[in-house]
């Protein structure tokens, strides 16, 4: 399977279901040697695996700013839900503050 990622395009060489090893690409001419991390990464005891959104914040606590950020704690919602909750706030914001209002880099 080829991954495309900013370090460069490797393919993902999977063993019974399992990520085994990152190569380069043929076709890249410059693969990064972090891209073959990604074999650890995938299985680290620190990866998010279900998106996760502060309890407060799905009660209607105010966004940003309250007493809670950094505290409170997170509640794991589906991909589904966490993808409306990101869309609406997007265009929150859009809608009151602009399109400059948000960055995408």
């Amino acid at each position: 399977m080829s991954v495309a990622t900013h370090w460069g395009s490797f393919v993902a060489v999977v063993d019974a279901g399992r990520l085994v090893r990152i190569e380069p690409r043929g076709d890249d001419p410059a693969p990064s040697p972090i891209g073959p991390g990604m074999v650890t990464a995938a299985d680290d005891s620190a990866r998010v695996l279900r998106p996760a959104v502060r309890k407060g914040w799905l009660n209607g606590l105010p966004r940003a700013h309250d007493t809670a950020r950094g505290s409170d704690a997170f509640v794991e919602v589906s991909w589904d839900d966490a993808i409306t909750l990101v869309s609406d706030e997007l265009r929150r914001v859009r809608a009151q503050h602009g399109d400059s209002a948000v960055f995408d880099g």
